[in-house]
């Protein structure tokens, strides 16, 4: 999965960060954008959609120790 989060980061020409939990398999990417920027906006968008669907392709959930908020919101039914 880091892998696919670095190669969604490199196509969409964004900076996502990942940390997470090695032990439990929790990532955490965090995608720096500038909400003053919607073209970044748009593509920072993208990415989370990205990462959503290959976390769920790679048997992973959407929701990890923290629930879903309004960022994964959108994609909640994908995981259903």
């Amino acid at each position: 999965m880091v892998r696919e989060i670095k190669a969604i980061a490199e196509r969409l020409q964004i900076t996502i960060g990942v940390s997470g939990h090695v032990g439990d398999g929790n990532l955490h990417p965090g995608i720096l954008t500038d909400k003053s920027n919607p073209e970044l906006m748009q593509r920072a968008e993208a990415a989370m959609g990205e990462i959503a669907k290959k976390a769920l392709e790679l048997g992973g959930t959407l929701s990890g120790e923290h629930g879903i908020g309004t960022l994964k919101a959108p994609y909640l039914e994908w995981e259903l």
